[in-house]
């Protein structure tokens, strides 16, 4: 009967006919009212779908959206699941969840039964269709090829290409093909390019884009996600991002991940791995780590990386012309260390240097396009200004002395490493300063503590421990241990003895001489805690011997400017003699090998070993114990012959070794090596015994071809396979000469035989350093200055750089000079020493790997169009 009333009050209220102007009425206020607030609001006339709709809600919750957009946004939410779903996330950081059902004990009456079967049906219905909406993406989702050289292909049975323009639909396979790569920009902004030979595949949800990357690499520049996340999924791990740039690589071995900015997740299974810059992952032990440039190097933006390299050079330049903080003869801290540190290091007080820094970065960013420009790309805008943390660096520093330095020691099971910085005091007021510092810091935590006096003992949870500071007397302490803290105390306070540590006496003797920039490293306590924590210490120890790690005692570094000129060193001491590959360079000694190599060389590096001979048993023992597999290919390569052939081969070769980039970068590297051989008619027979076993190799997929002509000059030799790879080579006065064409190596001759030498050339010698060596035991040479030449009128015929970035690297080219890093070697000493930049790297060197890559990158060709 009940039932049969509320049908009937149902019906009335359906059937009821309601006054067509009073509709018409009510809907022309609302329309007036919307209309009126969406003039005034691009937001609201761009309002497409629930992207746009979540868009608004940061608005909504502040009270800054229109009235109209409140009621648009009001009615979407309550048909919409996502946007609800969004809508609460924005407001408590959760999603919301469904709660545990009520049990009810007493019997629910019939109508009411059906009222909440009615309003599931409904809310399944409505929910069904929302994630609908969430799983399966709008048609007209995808990506917009932004441009593209060479040809994209859409995968399909007809295959037909894809231009700049077009917009590749979701879950459409594409791939560039061989010389051609392509870049394409999704909805958010975020871009993806393409190498060569690269297919991808994109699917987006209202929450998440995926973008799969079948076989290949991308270079993907992920916007800032707002909402949602952008993946880059292979078949072995899946890479997520929340803005930043990264690599990845997939191939039949495995994928490889590298971060150029930002930070990145890696998942592969159950392990996950955060990756910040310059770190890589990979996902299978057959895929070695390479360098991060090395990844990126195909792509176009290698020539604005150096240009902006070219601004930061400029700037460099400046800095090095301000007044230097001057050296230190003594240090009142260094003896205050503990004495199990086992890391020392120090540095001169910079905070004038750094404001001055910050003033120059500043001008050159008001007059630099290519400064700007990368800057306003990857500088946070809801950060902290750089002027801003620039102050209070520069305020801290005013309270401080001439020298900070930082102490390492070990401690615990787990070795940790636990971090004491030290400074002394010059002027009142720091303790006021550090408090108000921790009182800001310490919002949302307590990682920063300042401590008016030393606990007993160390906090029960230290997991996490805070950051603590302390004053003593005339000195500032900070560590994460109170343990630390008090011991540095006692020695500030004369009751503790003083530079009592293994490493002191190594630290007494560079302030002896001059400290600027210093670091010091006790090895032996290092590596021993090394070999000790390593899950397989027996292979560990093995690989310590095998690399003369073993007996490395300590590590000196130190950075420092005299008379205008910058000094840097490294210096190793061993235990004993050295052994393994530290044991392979000599004493210094004559470098006739370097006598091939031009003045035009755009680097060059060249080594006195003890015994090439020595070094190739070296490297073959190695194998045989690392490499079982590698061993047995090698051996086999041996077998069927009346003499050793890697003995014939080892005994044939000297001591002198150069390998050099000597001559023009296109269409490819102009690379040679001189090694020095004591019996070139057994050395030969060695490498055409090792050619022949190489082709007689099963699995030899290549075939090398071993041909030789004989002209005026002598005889010469090439080695082929599949283009472009060719080795012509001869022997020159005991010496085994190769090069990348039979050209470039005979005017590598030449240029002996008239003297027109590196070692002989002004821009060399005036690298050389004063001391009492006559020769050297390695060295590094490099000048970057004509490759950037050439890159910049390569750059020339293209539009693939603003002309803004093109005078950059033009100026980068122009201001490049000549660097030398040099090597000594002793029975128990390594020496290393440069006078350009940090060992020889500064703008110059960091230049070089995209120097190539770029040079060699069939962007360049004259002519070339590339958008």
């Amino acid at each position: 009967m009940k039932q049969d009333l509320v049908d009937q009050a149902v019906a009335e209220i359906r059937s009821e006919a309601i006054d067509p102007s009073l509709i018409e009425a009510a809907a022309a206020r609302v329309r007036a009212r919307i209309v009126n607030s969406s003039r005034h609001d691009a937001k609201l006339r761009q309002i497409h779908g629930c992207a746009d709709f979540q868009a608004l809600i940061p608005q909504y919750l502040n009270g800054s959206l229109p009235e109209a957009g409140r009621l648009l946004l009001d009615d979407h939410v309550l048909s919409c699941v996502p946007c609800r779903h969004a809508m609460e996330f924005a407001r408590t950081g959760k999603l919301p969840t469904l709660r545990r059902p009520v049990v009810m004990e007493r019997k629910v009456p019939l109508q009411w039964r059906a009222a909440v079967a009615a309003m599931v049906v409904c809310t399944v219905g409505i929910g069904s269709w929302s994630l609908y909406r969430f799983i399966v993406p709008n048609e007209n989702a995808g990506a917009v090829v932004k441009s593209v050289s060479g040809a994209l292909l859409a995968v399909s049975a007809a295959g037909q290409q894809i231009f700049a323009g077009t917009t590749v639909a979701d879950r459409q396979h594409v791939r560039t093909k061989d010389g051609s790569d392509a870049i394409l920009r999704l909805g958010d902004g975020s871009e993806v390019e393409l190498a060569p030979r690269s297919e991808i595949w994109m699917e987006r949800t209202s929450y998440e884009t995926t973008i799969h990357l079948m076989r290949g690499s991308v270079i993907v520049h992920a916007a800032k996600q707002r909402k949602g996340a952008l993946h880059v999924a292979t078949r072995e791990c899946r890479v997520s991002v929340k803005g930043t740039i990264f690599a990845v690589t997939e191939g039949v071995k495995g994928s490889r991940v590298s971060v150029v900015q930002g930070a990145v997740q890696v998942e592969q299974g159950k392990q996950v791995r955060l990756l910040s810059p310059g770190q890589q992952a990979t996902t299978s032990a057959a895929v070695e780590a390479t360098s991060v440039p090395d990844e990126v190097a195909w792509s176009r933006d290698s020539a604005k990386y150096l240009a902006v390299l070219g601004e930061f050079s400029a700037m460099a330049k400046q800095l090095s012309e301000a007044p230097q903080p001057g050296l230190r003869y003594s240090s009142k801290l260094a003896p205050l260390a503990p004495q199990d540190t086992v890391v020392y290091a120090s540095v001169p007080n910079v905070g004038p240097l750094l404001s001055q820094a910050s003033q120059i970065f500043n001008d050159r960013l008001s007059q630099s396009e290519v400064l700007s420009q990368w800057w306003n790309e990857h500088h946070p805008q809801d950060g902290p200004t750089l002027d801003s943390m620039v102050q209070k660096i520069r305020t801290f520093s005013d309270y401080l002395g001439n020298e900070i330095s930082l102490a390492v020691t070990l401690h615990g099971d787990e070795k940790s490493a636990v971090p004491l910085v030290m400074a002394e005091i010059t002027r009142p007021g720091l303790l006021q300063f550090l408090q108000e510092q921790a009182q800001q810091m310490n919002i949302h935590s307590n990682a920063f503590q300042v401590l008016t006096q030393l606990p007993q003992s160390e906090a029960p949870d230290t997991s996490h421990p805070p950051l603590f500071a302390y004053i003593s007397g005339n000195y500032l302490f900070i560590s994460t241990s109170v343990a630390q803290l008090a011991a540095a105390d006692q020695a500030a306070k004369g009751q503790a003895d003083k530079g009592n540590y293994r490493i002191y006496s190594r630290i007494e003797q560079a302030y002896t001489s001059g400290a600027d920039w210093l670091f010091a490293a006790d090895m032996e306590q290092i590596r021993a805690t090394s070999v000790k924590l390593h899950e397989g210490a027996a292979g560990a120890k093995k690989h310590l011997i095998e690399t003369g790690i073993d007996t490395l005692d300590t590590v000196v570094l130190e950075r420092k400017n005299v008379n205008g000129e910058e000094q840097s060193s490294a210096a190793l001491g061993f235990s004993g003699d050295r052994q393994g590959i530290a044991g392979w360079l000599a004493a210094p000694g004559p470098v006739g090998s370097l006598d091939f190599v031009s003045p035009d060389a755009s680097m060059a590096t060249s080594a006195v070993m003890k015994s090439n001979g020595a070094i190739v048993w070296n490297l073959l023992h190695s194998i045989e114990q690392n490499e079982p597999e590698a061993a047995e290919k090698i051996n086999a390569l041996a077998q069927g012959h009346g003499m050793s052939l890697f003995n014939t081969l080892a005994n044939s070769l000297g001591g002198d070794f150069t390998f050099a980039i000597d001559g023009a970068l296109l269409p490819k590297p102009s690379w040679k090596v001189a090694v020095e051989v004591y019996n070139p008619g057994n050395c030969e027979w060695a490498i055409e015994q090792l050619v022949d076993g190489i082709n007689q190799q099963p699995e030899s997929k290549v075939k090398l071809q071993l041909t030789k002509t004989e002209s005026g000059t002598g005889t010469f030799y090439r080695i082929t396979a599949a283009a472009p790879f060719e080795i012509d080579y001869t022997y020159v006065d005991n010496y085994l000469v190769a090069a990348a064409s039979k050209e470039l190596l005979t005017q590598a001759i030449q240029n002996r035989s008239t003297g027109y030498t590196l070692s002989r050339s002004d821009k060399f010698r005036q690298q050389l350093p004063a001391d009492g060596n006559i020769d050297f035991s390695a060295l590094l040479y490099y000048n970057a200055g004509p490759a950037l030449s050439t890159l910049a009128e390569g750059l020339n015929a293209t539009n693939t750089v603003s002309p803004a970035q093109k005078q950059a690297i033009s100026n980068f080219a122009a201001a490049s000079k000549p660097g030398l890093v040099y090597a000594y070697a002793g029975n128990d000493t390594i020496s290393v020493s440069s006078k350009s930049g940090f060992l020889g790297l500064n703008m110059d060197t960091l230049s070089l790997p995209a120097v190539l890559a770029a040079s060699m990158h069939k962007n360049f060709p004259s002519g070339a169009q590339l958008n």
